[in-house]
This record gives C-alpha cells, structure tokens and sequence, in this order.
C-alpha cells in the first residue's frame, strides 16, 4: 500500500489507507489534511499494474499533492418591509465564482438568514415569489404571463469568515 509523506524529506504523514476496489485506493488522513501543504503519495511499482496489466519493476511511483487554503464561513441576516404579506425570494450569487448561490424562499417574519457561506463577495437579488414555484419565474409569451418582479441590492456584499453580516431592513415595494 502506498505511503503519504508531508514533505520531500520523507516526514511520515499518518494516514488509513484502504483498497475499495482492485483500481481504487483511498487515502484519508487521521486528522486532516493541513491547507497550503504539500504531500507526496509513494508506491512501489511492483504492487502496481499497469491498464495492460503489466507490473513496474523495480519502479518508485510518486504524486505530488498540494492542498489549498481553508474554506472559511461566515453568515447573513436582515429583513424586508412590504405593504402586504409576500412570498420573498433571495438569491445570493458569489461575485468571483459565476454559477455559485445560495437561494432562499421566506414568507414567515419579514427576515432571512443564511448561515455557512463561504467568504467572499457576493450579490443579493430579491423577487417575490407569487406562484409559489420558490424560484424565480421567468414568464411567457404564449400563454401571456408576466415574469415576476425582482430587485439587485446596489451594493457588493462581502461576508467575511466568522462574521454575522446584518443588512438594514429592505423595503419591497412593486410598481
């Protein structure tokens, strides 16, 4: 089985290895694997087979891994004010990483709050939710309905690891 080592100079890195499958090994570590950290897998070739089915004699294979660094989290809460009592929906995209959001869908108390969002910057759009769909609904031509009425907060949101980010009350109001 292979051996992990933290470092080129062979520091022994305490890991359970598994065999799952005959092509599959797993590598998890006691504890964790340290962010921004290099470690090398090694392998003696003649426990290894090629997809041929041939064995690598007298051979040392070595991976490279590099972790990156820690995820961290942080929240987000506020509220909105209306003139009647809607089903508002949230929808909170990461600036940096285009396709990655967090959606929501509140009707109870007027307030929202997200919880493990990870850090960075982010954009809040609000629209209400008339069809219940907890999306957002586009509309139709054919049959004619209209899309529902949506809101982008100006600001760039920025949520910070270990931090609870409180908006001031948004009011909603439909034209």
């Amino acid at each position: 089985l292979p051996l992990v080592y933290r470092s080129a100079d062979t520091t022994l890195f305490e890991t359970l290895v598994s065999q799952t499958s005959p092509v599959t090994v797993t590598i998890r570590p006691f504890t964790d694997w340290e962010p921004d950290s290099r470690y090398f897998i090694r392998a003696r070739g003649e426990r290894l087979l090629a997809l041929d089915s041939t064995r690598y004699q007298d051979s040392l294979l070595v991976v490279q891994i590099t972790t990156g660094s820690a995820v961290r989290y942080g929240s987000l809460s506020g509220a909105w004010q209306s003139v009647d009592s809607v089903r508002v929906g949230l929808h909170l995209e990461a600036v940096e990483k285009p396709g990655k959001y967090l959606e929501k869908v509140v009707n109870s108390w007027s307030e929202f709050h997200f919880t493990e969002i990870p850090e960075g910057a982010y954009l809040l759009s609000i629209f209400i939710d008339r069809d219940a769909s907890q999306a957002y609904t586009y509309g139709s031509v054919n049959p004619p309905q209209p899309a529902e009425y949506f809101w982008y907060l100006a600001d760039t949101l920025h949520i910070r690891a270990n931090w609870e980010t409180e908006l001031s009350p948004i009011v909603i109001q439909e034209p």
